[in-house]
Formats: structure tokens, sequence, C-alpha cells
């Protein structure tokens, strides 16, 4: 892989310190997540990060992949934590969370 190459000989040179990895859905092959690619790179190449779609509660195979990526100090970067706008409209807790005094304004509403 060219940019595993290149990154070895960057480090080598002083010029970069980490190498992570994003991990968005793969819509042309099904899309789902594969989160054994996860599980691959944390014990099988140079990258010490991924970045992936974590949405709390939500896939036992997630919780896995954070216990293997904790237990072999592999940083983990969690985006869509709160699963979307589609949780967000349905999960009562979320929204009685959000409606907590110290969240006003933090909403916006979307105008085109």
């Amino acid at each position: 892989m060219g940019v595993v190459r290149a990154y070895e000989r960057l480090k080598k040179e002083g010029l970069v310190k980490h190498l992570a990895i994003s991990q968005h859905h793969y819509n042309n092959i099904g899309g789902d997540m594969a989160y054994e690619i996860v599980t691959y790179l944390i014990d099988h190449s140079p990258f010490e990060a991924a970045q992936f779609f974590y949405t709390y509660g939500d896939k036992r195979e997630l919780e896995d992949v954070v216990a293997l990526a904790k237990k072999s100090d592999f940083g983990v970067i969690a985006m869509k934590t709160m699963g979307g706008v589609g949780r967000a409209a349905t999960d009562k807790k979320f929204q009685a969370l959000l409606a907590e005094p110290r969240y006003k304004g933090a909403r916006r509403e979307r105008r085109w």
C-alpha cells in the first residue's frame, strides 16, 4: 500500500508522528460497517488510531472493537455518536436531555 510506505518513510525522516484511518459505511458492498477491518488494523498495521461510526448502545461488535483498541493502546475517534437525526427524532431520553435549560439555543432549525 503506497500510503503506508510513504508514511513509514516520512516517519523515519521525522516529518510525521502518527497515522490514523477513517472508516465509513461501505455502501457499494452492502452498506454496513466492516468492523473486522478495524480489528485487523489494530493488530497488524502501522495505524495508531481509527475513526468510525460509534453510536452508544448500538451494536455489540462495536463494544468489542473499542475494548480491543483500549487493550492495544489504539486510539478511537468516534463519529455519529448519537446515531444521527433519526435517533434524535425518536429517542425520548435524548429529547429530554436536549430540552434541559443548559442546551437552550443549541438546536437550530434548517431553513432552505
